[in-house]
């Protein structure tokens, strides 16, 4: 087999023939936006947060930190399952 039949078989993409899709930067950039507010909101450092003052709090239900970090959680692998999904439609048609 030769060089050129050897590069006529290779279907793989290389770097840079494709673009990254736009829901996959939206995606990351929604991260990265939820990520410094996360930061900020709970970070006794920048925040003043602290869980000692969240728990004598009587105006924040139990449960209800445990229950924004599974929603937000499960939010994210929601919406990336979602575009993996999608991604594998588009390349099927």
């Amino acid at each position: 087999m030769t060089a050129n039949k050897i590069h006529e078989l290779d279907v793989t993409p290389h770097e840079g023939e494709h673009r990254v899709p736009l829901a996959w930067l939206l995606f990351a950039g929604g991260l990265v936006v939820w990520g410094a507010y996360y930061l900020w909101t709970y970070s006794p450092a920048l925040g003043g947060w602290s869980q000692g003052q969240a728990l004598a709090d009587e105006a924040t239900l139990p449960g209800t930190t445990i229950f924004a970090t599974v929603l937000f959680t499960v939010l994210a692998a929601l919406v990336a399952g979602g575009i993996l999904f999608t991604v594998a439609l588009r390349k099927k048609e």
